[in-house]
């Protein structure tokens, strides 16, 4: 991505290790910007600014890490950096809540060059950050990479949220979940992280409520408890590792309910890789069209298992603007084996599905008979 016009613009240095050489003074150590924060706090800072926000801001997680807040910097520490990274949720890394760990300025060539400020209080690290995708931000070091994924606001809540009634300011935004026993539905955590409420669309105006069981915030996933009047079919979740690429799938869900009405929608699609972003083990890519309110859905395959969970997608708009080449339907499911982990970890034991079809059933089938296992899920903020 590249900016028109910069304050101070410089050209980014990097050392033979990986490392950006320092060009402004360490900001200071061991500092709370913005005082004592939560996650809710700086979320409605965002959603108060919500259409002018900058790119880059935003709250963002690495896997098996630390959530952070990154904000303008409109304090009056350390002006020359345009941003400040603040923790807000460490995550088992020791740091603090409200700290900044993260100091950028804005590059010419539209990169991020970073201070980072490490558990010793010290300033060690001179980086660099690349935003790759509206919901991307990579870490460059060296011969490796570091990515950071976007929590807030995502695709969904920026596309999926509507007033409540009466034309309140309470936000509703929604995602797509699947049974897979009595009262167990599977979604993506993203869904339902901030959620002061969630409740199950059951259809004909019936919505039901939900609770947290599980979570697996590092792999996007969460198990609610609920139930709607007369949902007995069960998504079964496939258990052998037999998962080939070129693999036909599909997809049930819920995309873009205020746009295209609120019935479930099937998609179709293949397996294009059995990794996804950077080659990430843990996921899918697969070409099934995906749009704001497909998270947390099925991924099936022929015989109606569940093979994955649909979490996320590249943004084609940003992606041309970047490269001059529009990306084809790419987008990313959690593996069944994540899935399973996750399930083997309630109390009960899952109750096996009741929905598996035989082997190279078509589309008309699969949703036929597995529909009635999706349910849309709205979680109120």
């Amino acid at each position: 991505m590249r900016f028109a016009s910069l304050p101070n613009p410089v050209s980014l240095l990097i050392d033979n290790e990986g490392e950006a050489k320092r060009q402004y003074p360490p900001p200071p150590a061991a500092v709370k910007p913005y005082g004592e924060i939560t996650k809710y706090s700086v979320m409605e800072r965002f959603e108060n600014s919500i259409a002018n926000l900058d790119p880059i801001a935003g709250i963002w997680s690495i896997k098996a890490g630390p959530e952070i807040a990154i904000l303008d910097n409109d304090t009056n520490i350390s002006p020359e950096y345009n941003y400040v990274g603040v923790v807000i949720d460490p995550r088992g890394t020791g740091w603090t809540v409200g700290e900044a760990k993260f100091w950028l300025k804005t590059m010419a060539d539209g990169s991020y060059y970073a201070e980072y400020l490490s558990t010793d209080a010290f300033a060690k690290h001179t980086l660099v950050f690349d935003l790759e995708d509206p919901n991307i931000l990579m870490l460059r070091l060296g011969a490796s990479n570091k990515i950071f994924l976007r929590s807030f606001p995502t695709d969904v809540q920026l596309n999926g949220s509507v007033a409540g009634k009466g034309g309140s300011s309470k936000k509703i935004t929604s995602g797509t979940g699947f049974f897979v026993g009595p009262s167990l539905i599977v979604t993506n955590w993203h869904v339902v992280d901030v959620a002061s409420a969630i409740q199950l669309d059951c259809g004909h105006g019936l919505k039901l409520p939900a609770t947290l069981v599980i979570k697996d915030s590092t792999n996007d996933l969460a198990i609610l408890r609920g139930a709607c009047p007369d949902r007995e079919t069960y998504l079964n979740v496939r258990a052998e590792d037999s998962v080939a690429e070129g693999r036909h799938v599909y997809t049930i869900g819920f995309p873009m309910p205020g746009t295209l009405g609120d019935r479930p929608k099937i998609g179709e699609g293949i397996v294009n890789s059995l990794a996804g972003i950077t080659d990430d083990p843990t996921m899918f890519q697969v070409d099934i069209p995906i749009q704001p309110g497909n998270s947390g859905g099925p991924l099936l395959d022929s015989s109606g298992l569940v093979i994955g969970v649909i979490t996320s997608t590249l943004n084609n708009k940003y992606v041309m603007a970047r490269t001059g080449t529009l990306p084809q339907n790419v987008n990313f499911a959690v593996k069944y084996t994540i899935l399973n982990n996750l399930l083997n970890m309630l109390d009960m034991p899952a109750t096996m599905g009741n929905a598996a079809l035989l082997d190279k059933a078509d589309s008309e089938l699969i949703m036929r008979t597995c529909k009635a296992a999706v349910v849309k899920i709205e979680a109120s903020q």
